[in-house]
Order: structure tokens, then C-alpha cells, then sequence
């Protein structure tokens, strides 16, 4: 995976964990308050986290088992807010508190922190390419730049020779 890859991918685990704690909060909001506003915030952020989901399997990750779990996490907060308004504000509280099932949370969260380690390992290998490829630059320049000191150098002896042999013909030996 490239370093972009690596940072979408991130990035769209970072925006499934915020939209999940957003549908848990507007969740929680309707519970404790009645506002249809908290009901149709936790109804949004239940088609972002399908959406994010597909999103998640166009970027190559293996969602089956977070998507089952957001599933019965959202059919469960679901259920809360169906009880909230068939039998009132009381019914939901305790069940509520027995579908807090963190184990979506965690799995995002590791996902995340597996992302993050693997952008890191990205920036740092392209880094080392990078180095590499630097220090090749050095070399070839390093290379040429003797080469050009060897031709210059040739060129001046030919040039030596050239007045030497011309100024013997003329007064005699200056340079042996």
C-alpha cells in the first residue's frame, strides 16, 4: 500500500469512529430528552456508517466482522429508541446499558492504530528510498565530477606537451 493509501485509509477509520460515537451520543440525547433532533442525528450517522463501511471494502479492508458488529450495535441502539417511543422514556434505560457493547469502539480503535503503524513503516521505508536514492545522486555526481577532473587533467598534459614539443623545435628543452 502506498503512503496515500495508508493515509485514506486512516482517515476513513478516524471518520467511521467519530460517526459511531456521534450515533451513540444522539442516541443517548434522544433517550434522556425526547428531541426528534437527537433522532434524526442517530438516524444520519446509521447511513454514514453503511456508507463508510463500503467505503472501508473499496479501500481493501476485511469489514465482515466490524460491519457485524456495527449491525448489532446499531439494531440495538435501534431497539432502545423503538422502546423509548412505544413505552416511554423509563423502558429504554436499562437495556440500553446492556447493548453498550464497546467491542465496535475497540475493533475501530485497533484498526486504527494497525493503520497508523503501517503509514508509518510507509513514511519510513520511502524515506530510506529516498535516502538511497539521494546518495545515488551524490555518487553519480561525485563520479562525474571525477571524471570531468580526469579529462581536464588529460587535456592539460596533452596541452604541456603540445608547448613543450612546439618551444623545443624552437629554443630547446623548457619542460621534460
Amino acid at each position: 500500500r502506498s503512503a496515500e493509501a495508508s493515509h485514506e485509509l486512516l482517515v476513513e477509520l478516524e471518520r467511521t469512529l467519530s460517526t459511531l460515537s456521534e450515533s451513540r451520543a444522539s442516541q443517548r440525547g434522544f433517550l434522556l430528552s425526547g428531541e426528534a433532533t437527537h433522532l434524526r442525528n442517530f438516524e444520519r450517522a446509521g447511513g454514514m456508517l453503511e456508507a463508510q463501511s463500503r467505503r472501508l471494502e473499496e479501500l481493501g479492508v476485511e469489514t465482515s466482522g466490524i460491519d457485524s458488529l456495527l449491525r448489532q450495535e446499531l439494531a440495538a441502539m435501534d431497539s432502545a429508541v423503538t422502546l423509548y417511543q412505544r413505552e416511554g422514556p423509563e423502558a429504554p434505560r436499562g437495556a440500553a446499558d446492556r447493548w453498550d457493547d464497546r467491542r465496535s469502539v475497540e475493533r475501530l480503535r485497533s484498526m486504527i492504530a494497525l493503520a497508523t503503524a503501517e503509514r508509518a513503516a510507509i513514511a519510513e521505508a520511502e524515506g530510506r528510498r529516498a535516502a538511497s536514492r539521494s546518495l545515488d545522486v551524490v555518487l553519480a555526481v561525485t563520479a562525474l565530477s571525477l571524471i570531468g577532473l580526469a579529462i581536464h587533467g588529460a587535456l592539460g598534459l596533452a596541452l604541456l606537451r603540445y608547448v613543450n614539443e612546439r618551444n623545443v623545435k624552437a629554443l630547446g628543452p623548457i619542460l621534460v
